[in-house]
């Protein structure tokens, strides 16, 4: 691509290029977080129906992922209908729908 935008004297041919891997790159990254966050909503579900008094911090250490993200996914479980909290933050407990 270098090559061929020096012949012609212009850049647009690389810049095309690089559009191209980026959008590229982009896709595949958009494709592996979909598939990553619903495997990792599935995991939260099946820990808690076994564990329903964790914490967002337990959690977090058991799938290696940040307290924010765990946050994100329980909001999404939430709003979807499959986990609610009973109770408290404190003394509550999550409970799984079917």
């Amino acid at each position: 691509m270098l090559e061929l935008s020096g012949s012609l004297g212009e850049s647009t041919p690389f810049i095309e290029f690089m559009l191209e891997v980026i959008l590229q790159s982009i896709k595949s990254s958009v494709k592996s977080s979909v598939k990553s966050s619903v495997n990792t909503e599935d995991k939260i579900l099946e820990y808690l129906k076994e564990n329903p008094k964790a914490t967002i911090k337990e959690l977090a250490e058991i799938l290696n992922l940040t307290t924010r993200a765990i946050e994100k996914q329980i909001a999404n479980l939430k709003s979807n209908n499959k986990l609610i909290r009973v109770g408290s933050a404190r003394k509550g407990y999550w409970e799984v729908k079917e």
